[in-house]
């Protein structure tokens, strides 16, 4: 008798088994029909895509391979490879250069502009007329006018 009642048990064990299996396997609809409820969300994605993602609203870093040839500026920034004149992200104002699209510093009397590392040095004149030397992070004008949708080349 005690043989009969595990085997009894073991069965109806593995009948449950199978059914929570059916039933699992049935789409929201079905379920609905049969009056149970819908199955839980489902994740898409890995998991690891899931924690390595990062918001939008997190600054790019920095671009790299700033160069300076002429006029023209490039760079490789993150998800974007920027070449552009000093005129279309810098300008001169009073003797200090400032982050602008369209700025046009040269032609608002910068010249003899050099590049080390990410600062951009210019010979700008000033209030007075006279001439200064100014400098500027040009990692971080190329980053903002990226980041503000500005810097299209």
């Amino acid at each position: 008798m005690n043989g009969i009642l595990k085997s009894f048990t073991l069965s109806a064990l593995l009948t449950l088994l199978l059914l929570s299996q059916f039933v699992s396997a049935l789409t929201n609809a079905e379920r609905f029909a049969r009056g149970l409820p819908p199955n839980p969300p489902v994740r898409r994605g890995s998991r690891v895509a899931r924690l390595v993602s990062v918001p939008s609203s997190v600054p790019i870093s920095t671009c790299t391979e700033i160069t300076l040839t002429g006029l023209t500026i490039g760079a490789n920034c993150p998800n974007k490879v920027v070449s552009a004149s000093i005129n279309d992200v810098v300008k001169n104002v009073r003797g200090q250069l400032k982050c602008q699209q369209n700025g046009g510093a040269i032609a608002g009397g910068c010249s003899g502009c050099s590049l080390s590392e990410t600062s951009l040095t210019c010979n700008c004149l000033d209030s007075t007329a006279s001439v200064t030397t100014t400098h500027i992070d040009i990692n971080s004008c190329l980053l903002s006018l990226i980041l503000g949708g500005q810097l299209l080349r």
